[in-house]
């Protein structure tokens, strides 16, 4: 027999507060999040034609000893397009009563492309005072996504808690599993309108090596995802895709086996993009990012076992779907450019990675979440930077990094991690 005990070392018995709000972390899962329409997924990347409003709710609490008669949250939004409101005031009872504010009155829609930061803060006529100083400060909750004109998905760039591949160990019903070529990881993404895919990027772990292969289906969110609506052929990952630990694949309009045209244009509806894993019989590993920091729904996130099925996964893996440009609102991102920033977060200094379709002048500027302009560099003429970037004279935080060509303009969020 097997037999379990407790050891106590030390115990701290601690007054309950009288004055003591909260908002619960969604990693408790609780519903404090940013909602996109009334869409499924908590997306980072949303082409802005996919919604057409944006809300907040917070998850609050009473944990004090004292009834507390004007509760509100605020919600700030920082990035391109600031956001300030609160929510409606409202009472809580003392000792753990729970409420859901949000600012459903009065929605926020970004006019401008780029990444966001949102700061939700819980406040009332009193102020907290916790008797327990190892007990952490838990009046906010921050989290952010960005407004893009093409790129969809749920995964932060910057954000890897696991690694997903083949070769890669996972324990199934209670039983450790080594993943075998054929191995396919899914997100599912919502179009509230028609719109048309161009390509995939993925996010490939360090353990990738050239020659491994994947290969890119979008299907139907029916019956067992074996509906496939548009797919690609077998794309090696090139020396170049490894170093960067990113590539895309682009969706042909002609199937690769049939010869038959494919309609690349995506009515309104569900879809998962799901990438398909092959190593040569474990010569060339192929391995994905996994984005855990948000928590997602079930079946935002899907995984295929060869010989087991389907299974949910509830994290965000790193695969985004690209869609075609719009060039209707706002600024206007470079079109045919990639930027990368590796690590995302950093520490003491973050490489800057540019990939265009021509030459150009890049103006790039990185500012604080005030607007301020922190450092600034121009290249000339030319398709292609890689260019390592000192910010450890930088103090912890977000930043943004803005690119600028001709008329054209594209953000990314940094982040300084120390």
């Amino acid at each position: 027999p097997i037999y379990y005990y407790w050891m106590i070392d030390d115990i701290r018995l601690v007054e309950k507060p009288r004055n003591d709000l909260a908002i619960l972390s969604p990693r408790l899962g609780y519903i404090t999040e940013v909602n996109f329409d009334d869409k499924f997924g908590k997306y980072y990347y949303i082409p802005k034609q996919q919604v057409s409003q944006i809300t907040f709710d917070a998850v609050v609490q009473n944990k004090g000893t004292v009834n507390q008669p004007n509760v509100k949250t605020n919600f700030t939004v920082t990035g391109p397009t600031p956001y300030n409101q609160d929510s409606p005031v409202l009472p809580l009872l003392a000792v753990d009563s729970f409420a859901l504010q949000s600012n459903t009155a009065s929605p926020y829609m970004p006019s401008q492309f780029g990444a966001h930061t949102v700061l939700m803060t819980v406040s009332s006529d009193s102020v907290d005072v916790d008797p327990d100083p190892f007990r952490p400060n838990n009046n906010t909750y921050t989290t952010d996504f960005e407004i893009s004109d093409s790129i969809f998905g749920t995964a932060r760039p910057g954000v890897s808690t696991a690694v997903i591949g083949t070769q890669s160990q996972w324990s199934v019903g209670g039983q450790t599993v080594t993943f075998a070529d054929g191995i396919a990881l899914g997100n599912l993404i919502e179009l509230s309108q028609a719109d048309t895919i161009t390509s995939v990027s993925i996010g490939l772990s360090v353990i990738s090596r050239p020659d491994g292969a994947v290969r890119i289906s979008i299907r139907d969110t029916a019956g067992d995802m074996d509906i496939v609506i548009l797919e690609t052929d077998f794309y090696s990952i090139t020396l170049q895709d490894s170093l960067n630990n990113f590539a895309t694949i682009l969706i042909p309009d002609i199937h690769p086996l049939t010869g038959f045209p494919q309609d690349r244009i995506l009515p309104a509806g569900w879809y998962y993009v799901v990438v398909e894993m092959y190593s040569s019989g474990n010569t060339f590993n192929v391995a994905l990012r996994d984005d855990g920091s948000v928590p997602q729904s079930a079946f935002m996130s899907m995984m295929f076992l060869p010989g087991q099925g389907w299974f949910t996964n509830g994290t965000a893996h790193h695969i985004w779907a690209n869609f075609g440009k719009r060039r209707n609102v706002g600024i206007q991102e470079i079109p045919n450019v990639q930027v990368t920033l590796n690590p995302n977060p950093a520490n003491e200094s973050v490489q800057f990675g540019l990939i265009a379709e021509k030459a150009s002048t890049f103006n790039v500027v990185i500012t604080n979440i005030s607007g301020q302009v922190v450092k600034a560099m121009t290249f000339n003429s030319t398709n292609r930077i890689t260019e390592t970037i000192n910010v450890s004279d930088l103090s912890a935080g977000v930043y943004f990094v803005q690119v600028k060509s001709d008329d054209n303009s594209m953000t990314r969020k940094l982040v300084i991690s120390r």
